[in-house]
């Protein structure tokens, strides 16, 4: 796309020619007879009831008389939430509710209407029970080489659907190496350990056996990192001397409901690649305690950096939470974009782990304290309401859009209905016209079409047995949200299975602000 500066030479010579026409067409006479006016405007349907989310309804408009020098329509939909309208004038069903679909001369002296309902019956699915089949561990061996220090463990449980995928963690020697329940083995002196995990549903094991052995040159390492990997998630510089990537405290809202208990300005201290935070109520596990969605996001300069390492730059199998790279967050700690994207693996218990797993679930949906997000960055605090949770293909990358904009000639042609200060007001103002260039309609149409973007895996049987189940009920969920033109949207998008190429995507709308308050 051309840089705003190229636009506004190019609009500049556009409303040249427009005011050229103006001035020529001016002389004529532009009025108009009364009988060739359109006096009414006919719609194949006045009314619609929408049964199923797989169905959509096209609307035809016939105006009177035919020759009408006014004949030119205007579309609006009362409800996008309810229904999408589309440029070809098809309604597509997106949750129940009831909109108007209204179309009218461009004056709107004559108009006509169609009532739309969408009334579909919630579907009761019996979600089978998937048993424990092995899990597998992230090291085999694994050599520590300073007493007190740590690392973390990650399982993965087969199949990645299992309906109990909680695990026990213990060590054969807690005199050499201690581990907790989330995996975390810390050294305590030198020798062998062996780290095991077991399933609590089939008792199947994995083993890693931790070696704390201190080197003899005390300087070893002191000249960097002798493996070439280079911090290329960093921009900015950052130390994690004395950085403890676990310091998470435990989530707090205020009584204006804002999330207050972060911990962003000290991991930002440490690697100011650290720029948000994000927390989802109840996304606990029940069983192990562990997995809840509280922790910081990484914004590197790509969106790969951060998926392989921790926050404190060492080898982490499950990764760290991702800000899409292209995000306004991280350079002005403003959230701006239509569309705020993060991504992370269903792995571990400190990234998107517990994300499909409690979201899809009818406990979670049916108490709708829980579906909120809360997103903190160092300047603003902000509470966004989930709309959608739902699978779909990872060949799909829909959410990978920011923002989303017209073509020039679009922009030009609504430049061509204001009047000439109103252009130059524009021209002269780059962030209006930043403004004038997001399509609203795109935007609405995307938040609210996500049920056509449901994917149901077909064929193998693991795949069947893990997401299919689960589609209609994701389908037919009602969130009460409407997302409207003005509306910004939160997508968190994560992996759903080791084997498969789906995707397990939460989409939330923006319903209150406010500037950082200060922290203890």
């Amino acid at each position: 796309m051309q840089t705003i500066s190229r636009k506004m030479r190019f609009v500049t010579v556009f409303l040249c020619l427009v005011m050229a026409l103006g001035l020529i067409t001016a002389c004529g006479d532009d009025s108009q007879s009364d009988d060739k006016l359109v006096k009414a405007i006919t719609l194949n349907l006045t009314e619609y009831t929408f049964t199923s989310f797989d169905t959509r309804v096209k609307l035809d408009a016939t105006v009177s008389p035919a020759d009408a020098v006014n004949s030119s329509l205007v579309w609006t939909n009362a409800n996008p939430g309810v229904a999408t309208l589309t440029q070809e004038h098809e309604v597509i069903p997106a949750m129940n509710g009831k909109t108007v679909i209204t179309v009218a001369t461009e004056d709107g002296s004559v108009i006509a209407m169609c009532n739309i309902t969408v009334n579909v019956e919630e579907e009761i699915i019996e979600i089978p029970n998937v048993p424990v089949e092995s899990v597998k561990i992230s090291n085999e061996t694994y050599t520590i080489e300073e007493i007190g220090a740590s690392v973390r463990l990650s399982k993965d449980i087969i199949p990645y659907g299992a309906t109990d995928p909680s695990v026990t963690w213990t060590t054969s020697d807690e005199a050499v190496a201690k581990v907790d329940q989330t995996g975390l083995v810390t050294a305590v002196k030198e020798g062998t350990a062996t780290i095991t995990v077991t399933t609590n549903d089939g008792g199947f094991t994995a083993s890693c056996v931790i070696t704390v052995k201190v080197p003899s040159n005390p300087n070893n390492g002191s000249q960097g990192n002798q493996n070439g990997n280079q911090q290329s998630g960093n921009q900015q510089g950052s130390t994690t001397t004395g950085f403890n990537r676990d310091n998470i405290p435990a989530a707090k809202l205020d009584a204006d409901g804002f999330l207050v208990s972060d911990n962003l300005e000290y991991f930002n201290k440490h690697n100011p690649d650290c720029v948000a935070w994000l927390y989802i109520p109840n996304t606990k596990n029940k069983t192990t305690g562990l997995g809840e969605i509280n922790f910081p996001a990484a914004q590197g300069t790509n969106n790969e950096y951060y998926l392989g390492v921790g926050l404190d730059h060492k080898y982490k199998n499950e990764g760290s939470v991702v800000l899409d790279y292209r995000s306004s967050i991280g350079l002005t700690g403003e959230i701006t974009d239509q569309n705020t994207i993060f991504y992370g693996h269903a792995k571990g218990e400190t990234t998107f782990d517990r994300l499909e797993f409690a979201t899809r679930s009818d406990e979670w949906f049916s108490n709708e304290s829980n579906r909120y997000v809360y997103l903190n960055t160092l300047t603003e605090e902000t509470v966004w309401k989930v709309f959608a949770c739902y699978y779909t293909d990872s060949d799909d990358n829909y959410y990978l859009t920011r923002n989303f904009t017209l073509s020039e000639a679009e922009v030009f042609a609504k430049l061509a209905t204001m009047s000439t200060s109103e252009q130059l007001e524009y021209i002269h103002d780059e962030n209006k016209m930043k403004e004038l260039y997001k399509d609203t309609a795109a935007l609405v149409e995307f938040a609210n079409g996500w049920r056509s973007r449901i994917s149901t895996p077909e064929g193998d049987k693991e795949y069947a047995t893990t997401y299919k189940p689960y589609e209609p009920i994701l389908r037919n969920r009602d969130y009460g949200v409407t997302v409207g033109p003005d509306d910004k949207i939160l997508t968190l998008s994560t992996c759903s299975s080791d084997v498969g190429s789906m995707r397990y995507v939460l989409h939330a709308v923006l319903v209150e602000s406010r500037p950082r308050t200060d922290r203890d």
